[in-house]
Protein backbone atom coordinates (compact mmCIF):
# COMPACT_ATOMS: atom_id res chain seq x y z
CA UNK A 1 0.00 0.00 0.00
CA UNK A 2 2.66 2.42 0.11
CA UNK A 3 4.07 2.02 -2.75
CA UNK A 4 0.91 2.85 -4.30
CA UNK A 5 1.19 6.10 -2.29
CA UNK A 6 4.72 6.93 -3.16
CA UNK A 7 4.47 7.64 -6.90
CA UNK A 8 0.85 10.39 -6.30
CA UNK A 9 3.77 12.09 -4.10
CA UNK A 10 6.06 12.74 -6.35
CA UNK A 11 3.91 13.98 -9.40
CA UNK A 12 2.33 17.11 -6.84
CA UNK A 13 5.39 18.99 -5.88
CA UNK A 14 4.01 22.60 -6.47
CA UNK A 15 2.11 25.20 -8.31
CA UNK A 16 2.25 25.16 -11.97
CA UNK A 17 3.36 28.77 -14.11
CA UNK A 18 -0.96 28.90 -15.15
CA UNK A 19 -1.85 28.82 -11.66
CA UNK A 20 0.86 31.33 -10.28
CA UNK A 21 -0.06 33.68 -13.38
CA UNK A 22 -3.53 33.48 -13.10
CA UNK A 23 -3.53 34.25 -9.44
CA UNK A 24 -1.54 36.96 -10.29
CA UNK A 25 -4.04 38.79 -12.52
CA UNK A 26 -6.56 37.82 -9.86
CA UNK A 27 -4.63 39.99 -7.02
CA UNK A 28 -3.84 43.09 -9.72
CA UNK A 29 -7.31 42.98 -10.71
CA UNK A 30 -8.19 43.56 -7.14
CA UNK A 31 -5.61 45.55 -6.43
CA UNK A 32 -6.40 48.04 -9.44
CA UNK A 33 -10.04 48.10 -8.43
CA UNK A 34 -9.65 48.99 -4.51
CA UNK A 35 -7.08 51.90 -6.08
CA UNK A 36 -10.20 53.23 -7.77
CA UNK A 37 -12.64 52.87 -5.06
CA UNK A 38 -9.99 54.84 -3.48
CA UNK A 39 -9.51 57.26 -5.84
CA UNK A 40 -13.32 58.00 -5.72
CA UNK A 41 -13.87 57.99 -2.06
CA UNK A 42 -11.26 60.82 -2.07
CA UNK A 43 -12.59 62.99 -4.77
CA UNK A 44 -16.22 62.45 -2.65
CA UNK A 45 -14.86 63.62 0.23
CA UNK A 46 -13.75 66.41 -0.83
CA UNK A 47 -16.79 67.58 -2.73
CA UNK A 48 -18.16 66.94 1.04
CA UNK A 49 -15.86 69.50 2.58
CA UNK A 50 -16.40 72.05 0.07
CA UNK A 51 -20.27 71.44 0.22
CA UNK A 52 -20.14 71.97 4.23
CA UNK A 53 -18.18 74.88 3.59
CA UNK A 54 -20.75 76.60 1.25
CA UNK A 55 -23.54 75.61 3.50
CA UNK A 56 -21.88 77.24 6.66
CA UNK A 57 -21.15 80.35 4.16
CA UNK A 58 -24.64 80.44 3.22
CA UNK A 59 -26.08 80.24 6.93
CA UNK A 60 -23.87 82.57 8.19
CA UNK A 61 -24.91 85.24 5.54
CA UNK A 62 -28.21 84.72 6.28
CA UNK A 63 -27.70 84.77 10.60
CA UNK A 64 -25.93 88.23 9.16
CA UNK A 65 -28.72 89.65 7.58
CA UNK A 66 -30.99 88.50 10.34
CA UNK A 67 -29.19 90.28 12.87
CA UNK A 68 -28.76 93.67 10.81
CA UNK A 69 -31.97 93.32 8.05
CA UNK A 70 -30.91 95.92 5.14
CA UNK A 71 -34.38 98.79 4.33
CA UNK A 72 -35.43 98.02 0.78
CA UNK A 73 -34.76 95.42 -1.86
CA UNK A 74 -30.75 94.06 -0.77
CA UNK A 75 -28.09 92.37 -3.35
CA UNK A 76 -24.83 91.11 -3.21
CA UNK A 77 -22.56 89.45 -4.34
CA UNK A 78 -19.10 88.19 -3.20
CA UNK A 79 -16.43 85.18 -3.83
CA UNK A 80 -14.47 83.10 -1.32
CA UNK A 81 -11.73 80.74 -1.51
CA UNK A 82 -11.72 77.15 -0.11
CA UNK A 83 -9.65 74.37 -0.68
CA UNK A 84 -8.57 75.96 -3.81
CA UNK A 85 -11.90 76.39 -4.71
CA UNK A 86 -13.33 79.69 -5.76
CA UNK A 87 -16.84 79.93 -4.45
CA UNK A 88 -19.31 82.69 -5.64
CA UNK A 89 -21.91 84.32 -3.03
CA UNK A 90 -25.29 86.01 -4.18
CA UNK A 91 -27.33 87.18 -1.64
CA UNK A 92 -31.02 88.79 -3.22
CA UNK A 93 -33.68 90.30 -0.67
CA UNK A 94 -37.09 90.98 -1.99
CA UNK A 95 -39.57 92.38 0.05
CA UNK A 96 -42.94 93.14 0.24
CA UNK A 97 -44.50 96.53 -0.25
CA UNK A 98 -46.86 96.72 2.65
CA UNK A 99 -46.01 97.59 6.17
CA UNK A 100 -45.19 94.54 8.37
CA UNK A 101 -44.65 92.56 4.84
CA UNK A 102 -42.20 89.92 4.86
CA UNK A 103 -39.00 89.39 2.56
CA UNK A 104 -37.46 87.20 0.93
CA UNK A 105 -33.89 86.25 1.16
CA UNK A 106 -32.25 83.56 -1.36
CA UNK A 107 -28.47 82.87 -0.88
CA UNK A 108 -26.66 80.99 -3.21
CA UNK A 109 -23.27 79.24 -3.50
CA UNK A 110 -21.85 77.80 -6.79
CA UNK A 111 -18.82 76.88 -7.38
CA UNK A 112 -16.73 74.14 -10.11
CA UNK A 113 -14.94 71.66 -9.23
CA UNK A 114 -11.95 69.97 -10.86
CA UNK A 115 -13.47 68.79 -13.26
CA UNK A 116 -15.01 72.08 -14.10
CA UNK A 117 -18.79 70.50 -13.35
CA UNK A 118 -21.25 73.13 -11.92
CA UNK A 119 -22.36 72.76 -8.73
CA UNK A 120 -24.42 75.14 -6.07
CA UNK A 121 -25.91 75.44 -2.90
CA UNK A 122 -29.35 77.23 -2.29
CA UNK A 123 -30.75 78.83 1.03
CA UNK A 124 -34.09 80.87 0.94
CA UNK A 125 -35.81 81.99 4.00
CA UNK A 126 -38.59 84.79 4.79
CA UNK A 127 -38.23 87.51 7.45
CA UNK A 128 -40.10 90.71 8.74
CA UNK A 129 -39.01 93.59 6.63
CA UNK A 130 -36.83 95.85 8.18
CA UNK A 131 -37.84 99.36 9.13
CA UNK A 132 -36.31 102.43 7.32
Amino acid sequence: MSDSIKPVLKKQSGFSLMEVLVSLMLVSVGLAGLMKLHGYLNIQADNALIMLSAVNLAESQLETLRAAPQPGPYSHAEQHTFHRVTMSLETLAEHDTQPGGISTVTVQASWQDRWHHKHQVTLETRMPVALH
